[in-house]
């Protein structure tokens, strides 16, 4: 069986067009179309939502692009590798998101001890907080 029967299978158990399943994963109803006559494969960021859609893992859908295409070994590879960039990329963007709150935090608690600090000093805050920031 080729990939594009096991798409056209799975969308007739879960009784959905091919308008249907282009709809619920965003892509045109003829690039749906060209995944199951087998003219081409998905995208790595279409394998998720097509998994969702039709209850199945992602590593089913993998496997079957991978065992049942001529050009698979090509194809799952430029997957495999678009699948570790977006992960990477999503690592990323945790780690920018917890550096932000990290800062966020010690600007907030430095903006509370410049208070105290300026009623103290009479002012200064600006060369406070810019100290403060090349400290860390």
């Amino acid at each position: 069986m080729t990939f594009g029967t096991f798409l056209l299978n799975l969308r007739h158990e879960h009784r959905l067009s091919q308008k249907d399943v282009a709809a619920a994963v965003n892509v045109a109803q003829s690039t749906y179309c060209d995944w199951e006559s087998d003219k081409h494969l998905p995208k790595i960021a279409y394998i998720r939502p097509l998994a969702d859609l039709f209850r199945v893992k992602e590593e089913v859908i993998l496997q079957r692009i991978n065992g049942h295409n001529a050009a698979t070994e090509t194809e799952l590879q430029r997957l495999k590798t678009e699948n570790e960039d977006l992960r990477q990329r999503d690592a990323k963007r945790e780690e920018t998101i917890q550096v932000l709150e990290n800062t966020i935090k010690k600007l907030s608690k430095t903006n509370s001890s410049n208070g105290e600090i300026n009623e103290q000093t009479g002012g200064g805050s600006k060369a406070l907080i810019s100290n403060k920031l090349k400290k860390g």
